[in-house]
């Protein structure tokens, strides 16, 4: 596993190893028939899903609070072992917490959790 790079209108934030969980889904839906029968339908297989728990300065809690706030779009770049290359998709932020570690005047840090979900 290695950094990820997110990037919140313009603004890039690096994840680094250790502060994520990554874990591919198949996007799918289940509907039951009017007999009763189950259909799965598979849309989408291995959607990068992303789980972050990281430390962040208020340039990066702004930037994903308003990311999570506004519902926007962002960016994400990672490196895929599976193919062997960088790759792109487009998510959103979802269950964004901020827990404040130190509180000074002059830089204080956050400890960030939040779920990347592919769109």
């Amino acid at each position: 596993m290695s950094s990820i790079k997110v990037y919140f209108n313009g603004v890039e934030v690096t994840i680094n190893k250790g502060s994520y969980t990554m874990s591919p889904v198949n996007k799918q839906t289940v509907k039951e028939t009017e007999g009763g029968t189950l259909r799965r339908y598979t849309k989408r297989m291995g959607v990068p899903h992303i789980s972050v728990n990281m430390p962040a300065d208020d340039t990066e809690y702004t930037a994903i609070y308003t990311a999570f706030v506004s519902g926007s779009s962002t960016t994400v770049k990672y490196y895929n072992p599976a193919t062997q290359l960088l790759e792109t998709f487009y998510a959103y932020i979802d269950g964004f917490t901020a827990d404040l570690v130190q509180d000074n005047s002059t830089s204080p840090e956050w400890n960030l959790t939040f779920e990347i979900i592919s769109m």
